[in-house]
């Protein structure tokens, strides 16, 4: 299976919504970040709307815990990218790298 995903950037667009997903996405992830014969270097961007404090703090610690480690990207979201976005909800974009 790992020849089939020997791409070097990886998107995903509001995956972090129910932390019941969450073991299976970060496995998801550090599968497809693991290194193959070229690119060697591989990272995923995750862009997210934050609901909910502690389903997103629970994504942080899966990721530090599978040795994933995240940067918070700076952008300014147009509302209309983000489809169902209420005006307090916070929209963020990681890159996550392996460690």
């Amino acid at each position: 299976m790992q020849n089939e995903m020997n791409s070097d950037v990886i998107l995903g667009a509001d995956l972090v919504f129910d932390p019941s997903l969450i073991p299976a996405l970060v496995r998801t992830i550090v599968l497809a970040l693991q290194p193959g014969p070229c690119p060697p270097e591989k990272v995923a961007f995750l862009s997210l709307t934050l609901r909910r404090e502690d389903t997103f703090a629970k994504f942080v610690q899966t990721c530090v815990k599978a040795g994933l480690r995240m940067e918070d990207v700076r952008f300014s979201p147009d509302k209309r990218m983000f489809l169902g976005m209420s005006e307090g909800d916070d929209a963020r974009l990681f890159k996550i790298f392996k460690t």
